[in-house]
């Protein structure tokens, strides 16, 4: 039986985070047999996840990054599709869709996928969101299929034109809470009776880590022992080390760099924020319910992000409404909610059967 040839393409290294997750998702529950997946990064960063997809059996290609050499750039993924004959180019790209997606049409690759994961530009830079805002013209040009993580992320990205949702879906038996991990690793880390604040995401902008740390700020002010796990890097890891230091928290926030541990570590969490500029439907709320995490979240995520009774969505600018809500639910009952994600349809194995009936031109 032939096989269907996939190509999935990042506009970044495979490092830790919400798109990144969805291709790691896909990778490891897709069938074999039946597909065969290459994945496109960009740049020569290595991610975390290269080794795995090679151990997957899935070619990776690295490609440099566009801003920086745009003919180079569209030379290296006209070479791999011209040699790839692929059935399906899904692309992650965001706004930059549909430029790849014309490339892809050129070698007569059948399906072109647009996949939207936020719903702004990831960036402030007026230049780029102009930039950003025109080649999303070309996604209705070139794209056969329009996927999208969330409502709110597929109006962004192709306004009134009728998208599919594909679920932010996880393999919810691996974040279960798990009380016996959760005092091992707070040992581990030095702690005891703290109430534990965590927050999961890139040091960039859309994740707004300099509200977060005013927002913490206030609520340690009222519960002295409160302490703030962060987990991950970014361009504004300095900025945010600096914020800590001027606001007197460096005993009070732990900066814990990149983990490959973060399903055990949501144990360990008390309370999640997520204070974001903007967001689709993220993973890391999706994954922090399954553990039975109480969720503060700015109302600038996706409203269906709230799967269950957990999620607390807030407005960014009063950091007084985020202290009171904290204080009306702290506390709360603790067990994993794996089953209400599985019945809402966040269980991997049921988008990913959704996903490949796409591809294949199946339906659902």
């Amino acid at each position: 039986m032939k096989k269907t040839k996939v190509l999935q393409v990042h506009g970044g290294s495979m490092m830790r985070g919400g798109t990144e997750a969805f291709i790691m998702n896909l990778l490891n529950h897709i069938d074999y047999d039946k597909f065969e997946v290459d994945v496109v990064v960009h740049g020569d960063k290595p991610g975390i996840y290269d080794q795995e997809i090679k151990d997957l059996g899935c070619k990776l290609f690295s490609v440099p990054i566009k801003s920086k050499n745009p003919i180079k750039n569209q030379q290296a993924l006209e070479k791999i599709m011209r040699e790839g004959q692929y059935d399906v180019v899904h692309s992650h790209l965001n706004a930059m869709n549909g430029p790849l997606l014309e490339i892809a049409k050129k070698f007569d690759v059948q399906h072109r996928i647009s996949h939207s994961h936020a719903s702004e530009h990831y960036t402030n830079s007026k230049l780029k969101i102009m930039m950003g805002e025109r080649a999303k013209k070309k996604i209705p040009l070139y794209a056969t299929e329009l996927f999208s993580c969330s409502q709110l992320a597929g109006e962004f990205l192709y306004g009134e034109l009728p998208f599919v949702i594909i679920k932010n879906a996880i393999d919810t038996n691996k974040y279960l809470y798990n009380e016996k991990v959760r005092i091992s690793l707070k040992k581990d880390l030095g702690l005891k009776d703290e109430l534990v604040f965590g927050h999961v995401g890139r040091f960039v902008y859309q994740k707004n880590h300099l509200e977060l740390i005013e927002i913490f700020n206030q609520i340690q002010k009222d519960t002295p022992n409160s302490v703030l796990l962060l987990v991950g890097d970014g361009e504004l890891l300095e900025e945010t080390k600096e914020q800590v230091i001027k606001l007197g928290l460096k005993e009070k926030v732990k900066f814990l760099g990149v983990l490959d541990n973060i399903p055990s570590l949501l144990s360990v969490f008390d309370h999640f924020l997520l204070p974001s500029n903007f967001e689709g439907l993220p993973f890391v709320l999706v994954e922090a319910q399954c553990n039975g995490i109480n969720i503060l979240c700015a109302d600038t995520v996706d409203k269906n992000v709230k799967i269950t009774d957990l999620v607390h969505i807030l407005p960014l600018g009063n950091n007084a409404l985020w202290v009171k809500k904290f204080k009306d639910t702290q506390n709360y009952k603790r067990f994993s909610r794996n089953q209400e994600l599985a019945d809402a349809g966040y269980a991997i194995e049921s988008q990913v059967k959704f996903i490949c009936n796409l591809y294949e031109n199946k339906g659902d």
